[in-house]
């Protein structure tokens, strides 16, 4: 098993079978004996018990939080029998192999819409060119970036904050960590988060997209993102917007504008006023972005449903790890692929 002892403490995987590599550096391995299964071993590292173990012991630096390692060994880990381990581990192990088949299965889905989105667009004759600053001055397109938040105005009750990092290709997975405080509300103003927003990385890793789904929470955007929120009628649909950011007309653009400063890539609101888009005729759009809301949609459902297992998992880990729900094997009909999960 590999683990983070420095910065990304509590992180944890299996080494893949067939895969021969040398570690890297802030990484370490646990290497189970006879006794010990090791998918069990993973979760119960994962597990809140021993998570809340890391936190209390991890040493504090000037720059980075690590893990003693030479106090590692003396640290108290549950660990039930070996049959109890395996039984346990196959649980869990069936609910993240579902959620991952779902990953897999909206990243195809993003696929179809890439190929669809290029198809349609490259075959088409006709359609008209602007900018978006253009679209911005016919009241069509709102846009612009995050909330520049002053350590002060940090609290709850308040407003999440989206950070670039938890802004992912066709989702968002936020942290819900850092609030805003609801004092400040008036002061975000528009920049606050709504149902079907297209949001875009536009600070170190450019060029991320997504739309805010209907279950989102609301939240406050980070200055590395901008949003885009279009008028009711506007010349394209929101799953146009987004098929185009990851499209090669926006890709091109981006290339010559990122790396304009020697800082990391970067994309301003000038940058973004400037940039060109070209939209086909509006049967040609409608048609398009009806095929792309279908597969949008099953992007979002996929997420989802990974989304639940993740929680389930969650919720099932530290109960499976310490004990309190046991797990037996059985004959016959099962809860979950041949496994019966009891309260002890």
């Amino acid at each position: 098993m590999l683990f983070s002892y420095e910065t990304r403490l509590g992180a944890a995987a299996l080494m893949p079978r067939g895969v021969r590599a040398c570690l890297g550096r802030r990484m370490a391995i646990l290497r189970p004996r006879a006794g010990v299964d090791p998918q069990f071993l993973l979760y119960a590292f994962l597990g809140s018990e021993f998570q809340e173990t890391i936190r209390r012991n991890a040493v504090h630096g000037a720059t980075v939080e690590r893990i003693p390692l030479n106090e590692l060994p003396a640290w108290p880990i549950r660990l039930p029998g070996l049959a109890v381990q395996r039984a346990a581990a196959r649980v869990l192990g069936v609910l993240d192999e579902k959620a991952s088949l779902n990953i897999q299965i909206a990243e195809t889905a993003l696929q179809l819409m890439d190929a669809t989105f290029a198809s349609i667009i490259g075959s088409s004759a006709t359609g008209s060119t602007t900018t978006f600053a253009e679209l911005s001055h016919q009241g069509v397109l709102e846009f612009g970036d995050g909330y520049r938040t002053k350590r002060p105005e940090l609290g709850k009750p308040g407003l999440p904050i989206l950070r670039v990092a938890e802004v992912q290709d066709g989702r968002v997975t936020p942290s819900l960590i850092d609030h805003v405080s609801d004092s400040r509300r008036g002061a975000m103003g528009n920049k606050v988060s709504r149902v079907g927003d297209v949001v875009l990385t536009t600070k170190g890793t450019v060029g991320r997209v997504s739309i805010i789904p209907a279950d989102a929470p609301e939240f406050v955007y980070s200055p590395q993102l901008c949003f885009f929120r279009l008028a009711d009628p506007s010349p394209f649909s929101r799953y146009f917007m987004f098929a185009w950011f990851r499209g090669e007309e926006f890709r091109r653009q981006a290339r010559g504008m990122k790396s304009q400063t020697d800082m990391a890539d970067y994309l301003s609101l000038s940058d973004i006023k400037s940039l060109t888009i070209t939209v086909p005729d509006r049967e040609v759009e409608r048609s398009l972005s009806r095929k792309l809301a279908v597969l949008h949609e099953r992007v979002e459902s996929a997420y989802r449903e990974a989304r639940s297992l993740k929680a389930l998992r969650n919720v099932l880990l530290p109960e499976l790890t310490s004990g309190e729900l046991r797990v037996e094997e059985v004959e016959g009909e099962s809860i979950i692929d041949g496994a019966e999960i009891s309260v002890a």
